[in-house]
């Protein structure tokens, strides 16, 4: 059964070659929940469970109607397994497909009730951002991601939504336009919001930074993200995963491991907290935020409005430097009439307060999160 008060991180592609014990141990000490797309491979399985790892099980239905008794019969086979989560039932559908998604959804939680039907959308580009947008509208099957999205909501029944968006294979301004537009979605239809970002890259000479990786976890947060999944671990496309051909880690082992831990450590904090709403707040403006009085700031900053049972929060994102190419620290500044306390990349620091005025020094592509005691 799926926690849902947890935040989960997961990851796609486990080569077979990343499989024993060594490379699971490694895999969780990066701080992975959960392999997304995983054959059903009981050995792997047994693995994981030992660690504390999940699964996604994928290549056991069908891509489209309800799953034939064979299928049915390999689903009963690993469905009492406890590594598995959920089965992963279909990546990137077009509109079109969405009513046998919605079948297939069905078939899952009526015949297995405690596993969840996974189900990942399009970005607004569609597959590769260097389609034309006529491409990419064929490929959603509508007139606009705005529509593909709605659609999505009144055909296929899921407590969430689910989608990838490669922000440096792409743009920075279309992956924050598409966090509105599934961030509005699920706070209207009162779905969880789930985003699978990049950890790899789409040439061989890019690697993605530290703080590339926490300004895509980041961002992602400040729009109420509550479960994030990284492509890819070992290789599956692009270039420059986690895991090597032979197995060895990457530069990008660390990276993540620290963006993951730094989301893990205000995850407890995090979780409770209902979205509100987005702002983008640009370099020298000023604004309120509901009870947040003032706040302006020496750079571009987003800001994500929360409430929970006990107060009113703010997750904020760095969006300075998002390409990472000058890094450096920025100030945010606000008055409120109550004591907070402020966690910056996951650790708690001592803002600075001067004439009834907070201060929060946020590194480049960094994410603060302001909450009261």
């Amino acid at each position: 059964m799926m926690d849902r008060n947890r935040f989960y991180i997961g990851t796609y592609c486990l080569a077979d070659y990343a499989r024993d014990e060594a490379h699971i141990k490694d895999l969780k000490d990066c701080g992975i929940d959960f392999i997304a797309n995983l054959q059903n491979d009981r050995e792997c399985l047994d693995t994981l469970d030992k660690f504390g790892v999940k699964a996604m099980l994928a290549g056991v239905t069908k891509r489209f109607d309800a799953p034939s008794y064979e299928q049915e019969k390999a689903l009963d086979e690993f469905c009492d397994h406890p590594a598995v989560l959920g089965f992963d039932i279909g990546d990137e559908p077009g509109a079109g497909d969405f009513a046998a998604y919605s079948k297939l959804a069905k078939t899952v939680k009526r015949k297995w009730p405690e596993k969840l039907p996974y189900l990942n959308l399009y970005p607004s580009y569609g597959q590769l951002a260097s389609l034309s947008k006529e491409e990419a509208l064929r490929q959603l099957g509508t007139k606009d991601f705005c529509e593909y999205i709605d659609k999505f909501t009144k055909t296929v029944d899921t407590d969430y939504i689910c989608y990838d968006h490669y922000m440096y294979s792409n743009d920075v301004e279309t992956a924050i336009s598409d966090l509105y537009t599934v961030s509005k979605a699920c706070k209207n239809t009162g779905r969880d919001m789930w985003i699978v970002l990049q950890v790899n890259s789409h040439v061989p000479d890019r690697w993605i930074s530290e703080n590339q990786l926490r300004f895509q976890a980041g961002s992602a947060l400040c729009f109420g993200a509550k479960l994030i999944t990284w492509a890819c671990w070992t290789k599956g496309w692009w270039h420059n995963q986690v895991l090597d051909s032979n197995g060895e880690k990457t530069r990008q082992y660390e990276r993540l491991k620290t963006v993951n831990h730094e989301l893990k450590a205000v995850s407890e904090i995090f979780m409770p907290m209902k979205h509100i709403e987005t702002i983008m707040l640009k370099k020298g403006g000023k604004t309120d935020v509901g009870k947040c009085l003032d706040l302006a700031a020496d750079a571009d900053m987003i800001v994500g409005r929360f409430l929970s049972d006990k107060n009113e929060s703010l997750l904020i994102s760095n969006a300075s430097d998002p390409w990472d190419n000058a890094p450096g620290v920025n100030t945010l500044t606000f008055s409120v009439d109550h004591p907070v306390q402020v966690f910056v990349n996951g650790k708690k620091v001592a803002p600075c307060v001067c004439c009834s005025k907070y201060s929060v020094e946020i590194p480049t592509c960094g994410f603060a999160v302001v909450t009261g005691e």
